[in-house]
């Protein structure tokens, strides 16, 4: 790397999250942090940031569904399983200082609308595919890719 070119570390992106939201944005960062780092080296350097950036922030929903799947996907096993699920959207929750809400729910509710929902084949699993139909066809995914728990 070309000397007085910083890498980010998760800690400088939990640093950042919590000024940017109320709530503890720390756990979520975390997710966000290892979907940047491309590389898994522990760092994001400039060209995954702008990468990441380009790609979570895109209006192209293909693009914008794979980053996601891949933040929801904590193990990298090419599936989201109920537990990364829930996961990602408690801290979400916990970032945005949503309240569970009558329409909505909580994660775990929310979790189970989207397992009958996406689980197509019934595994307990979700593939990307399943993810991307089920994204296309469902706006409440849309919202909280872009975190937001309030439809």
């Amino acid at each position: 790397m070309t000397k007085g070119i910083t890498k980010l570390t998760v800690d400088v992106f939990k640093k950042v999250y919590n000024r940017v939201f109320e709530g503890d944005a720390s756990s979520f960062a975390y997710h966000l942090f290892r979907s940047f780092d491309m590389n898994g080296d522990g760092y994001v350097d400039f060209r995954e940031f702008i990468i990441g950036l380009s790609v979570s922030g895109s209006d192209n929903p293909d693009k914008k569904l794979k980053w996601a799947f891949r933040m929801y996907d904590i193990d990298g096993n090419g599936r989201i399983s109920k537990n990364e699920m829930n996961c990602i959207l408690r801290d979400i929750y916990k970032m945005t200082n949503a309240m569970v809400s009558d329409e909505l729910g909580s994660p775990e509710q929310i979790t189970d609308k989207f397992f009958t929902k996406f689980d197509l084949d019934g595994d307990g699993q979700i593939s990307f595919q399943e993810f991307k139909n089920g994204a296309l066809t469902d706006p409440l995914i849309i919202h909280l890719l872009e975190c937001d728990p309030d439809p």
